[in-house]
């Protein structure tokens, strides 16, 4: 495992008895030692890292069900923007990797069968329809709330599910 990871993971666990808890920093920090590492071991670490992270941050939504709504589906976009990340090969989508990476994450546990990820690796081209369609509900919902200051603004869901699918071309 590259030794980047390993120190981040060793701090990262470190705050396990710590009062405060820098989430967004730890966050920003994850993602982008994601993006320049290649081994496969740092990045299984960081992707569990990176799971944990977001079960702190929805244990502290769960009074916000609408937050806490739209932290999920922000978190499963993460998710699946991480594991495509593993699996770009020259700029395009190994699939094979993907069906390797998809299976390593279900035997995890951090990936559930039905996952529209993993249903895509394993030729469902139509798995990401129903995903789609409950993200643009949710995000018709969060426009017609009010936003209060604490919001943080989640990336656009539906073009999230864009970036996460392979060309066809």
């Amino acid at each position: 495992m590259d030794a980047r990871v390993a120190e981040f993971s060793r701090r990262f666990f470190g705050y396990a008895d710590a009062s405060e808890f820098p989430v967004h920093d730890l966050r920003r920090e994850l993602l982008t030692l994601h993006a320049t590492i290649e081994d496969e071991g740092g990045r299984t670490e960081l992707l569990r890292i990176f799971h944990v992270l977001s079960d702190v941050v929805e244990s502290h939504l769960a009074g916000q069900p609408e937050v806490l709504e739209a932290f999920k589906i922000h978190r499963q976009q993460q998710t699946w923007l991480l594991i495509r990340a593993e699996c770009l090969r020259d700029g395009e989508m190994d699939n094979v990797l993907l069906r390797r990476v998809t299976g390593r994450e279900l035997r995890a546990g951090r990936m559930t069968s039905s996952d529209p990820l993993r249903r895509y690796a394993l030729g469902d081209m139509t798995a990401f329809e129903a995903f789609y369609e409950m993200a643009v509900e949710i995000e018709g919902r969060s426009k017609q709330r009010q936003p209060s200051p604490d919001d943080t603004p989640l990336p656009n869901t539906p073009e999230f599910v864009r970036m996460l699918q392979p060309r066809t071309d």
